[in-house]
Parts: structure tokens; sequence; C-alpha cells
């Protein structure tokens, strides 16, 4: 489809609301189908505008996916900020393990579960939804090595790099562990202290 380039940015709080409804029912399509699946008039449709309204804000559903990533980005960042902070690295140096729960704490809140399915899924298709995964990674994978910097004592700095990457690894997978697989409460707490004791005994093995 052709992009439309006479979009506007609304000042009005009516603009305003009107494009954040385009933008709310575009992300309950995309998860209740699939991305590839909705189309502009369909999005439309069912926000209860007309389709020149909606190219009005947008000029493609390229451009509704970007506001929406957009969205999550900014989000994230929030949350990214809330783990970056002097207090929380001190918390590290102390009590690794408190501070491990509180990291994945803040992971699984800050994951939209539907929406994220569908970031997944389009990163393997959409250049711009793999890059933005990537940068989320790569932030998350950097401030744990920043921790970890200020943990170690002696540990050979190639090595604190290669462990960053695989806490990354353990950490993501522990939480798509909680956020997508069905466990009772005490299950999902049992879950996850044992997966930051184990977490815990690689960095304690590996950290010196």
């Amino acid at each position: 489809m052709n992009k439309r380039k006479d979009t506007r940015i609304p000042i009005q709080k009516r603009g305003k609301d009107k494009k954040n409804r385009i933008l709310l029912t575009a992300r309950k399509l995309f998860i209740e189908k699939n991305y590839f699946e909705v189309s502009t008039n369909e999005i439309a449709k069912q926000t209860g505008v007309s389709i020149g309204t909606l190219y009005s804000y947008f000029s493609s559903k390229d451009d509704i996916l970007a506001a929406l990533l957009n969205d999550y980005n900014n989000y994230f960042l929030l949350v990214l900020k809330k783990i970056n902070d002097q207090k929380s690295f001190q918390t590290f140096k102390i009590d690794p393990k408190s501070w491990l729960s509180y990291l994945i704490d803040q992971l699984t809140d800050a994951e939209d579960k539907e929406f994220h399915l569908q970031i997944e899924m389009l990163s393997f298709v959409v250049p711009k939804v793999f890059d933005l995964r990537k940068k989320h990674n790569d932030q998350i994978v950097s401030l744990i090595y920043e921790y970890f910097l200020y943990y170690a004592n002696d540990t050979d700095i190639h090595e604190i790099r290669l462990l960053s990457t695989i806490i990354f690894d353990y950490i993501s997978a522990l939480v798509d562990e909680l956020l997508y697989n069905k466990h009772l409460p005490s299950e999902k707490e049992d879950i996850k202290r044992y997966g930051i004791d184990s977490i815990y005994t690689i960095i304690k093995t590996h950290l010196n």
C-alpha cells in the first residue's frame, strides 16, 4: 500500500482521543488475529471512523504499528530507568538475590503479555520490530554488565561481557516461563525462587 503523507498531529483533545482510539483498536485486532490479517479498513470500521479519518492520522498500517512500537518502547524506557539508579546498584552489591527478584518483577510487569507475543512473531519478519526488540535486549544486557562491573573485583572484562549475555538469557527464559505458562501461584513463586537461586549461583561462581 502506498503511504499517504498528509497526516496530521492532533492538538485538540478530541483529535488526540480519536487517534488513541485508532491505536487501541489496531492493537486489539493485531492481538486477536495478527498484524498481517488486519487491514486499515477493518481498523477504521472497528474504531467507528471513516478510512479517510484514519489516513488523516496514519499514513499506513505500518505507520500504526510504528506508533504502537513507540508507545511500547517508551514504557520499556520507564521500566529501565527504575532499575538503573544508585540505590539499585547498592542493593545488587549487598543482596544480589533481592535485586534479581526486583529485576524479574519489573520485567514481568513491563510486558504487555498479549502484544508482546505479536512483537515476538513480527520480529522474525519485520525489520523495524526486530531492531526494537534487539535494542531492548541490548539495553538490558548492557545494564546487567554495568551491575556486574560494580560487583566484581578481579573478573576479566571479557568474561563479564559473556556472563552478562548468558544471565540475560536465563532471566528472559524465567520471565517467559512466569508470563506464558500456566502455573498455580505457589508454583510460580517456587519457579521464581529456584530460578533466582540458580542465576545467583552462576553469578557467584564466575564473578570474583
